[in-house]
């Protein structure tokens, strides 16, 4: 992400994917996180096993 790098100073994420773990709801918009992120997308399936909602949308 381009802007990322100009915006923040480095072009990555700004936040922490283990975050997710915690969460009560997870909400993935246009993208196939368990394809694309395998290592961070293991943070949702453990918030999934603690009871989160994960929502998916294409």
């Amino acid at each position: 992400m381009p802007g990322l790098g100009t915006s923040f100073g480095r072009g990555g994420a700004t936040t922490f994917q283990q975050d997710l773990q915690n969460s009560d709801c997870i909400l993935i918009m246009g993208s196939n996180m368990a394809e694309q992120h395998p290592v961070g997308f293991q943070w949702v399936i453990e918030a999934k096993e603690r009871g989160a909602k994960v929502i998916h949308v294409d």
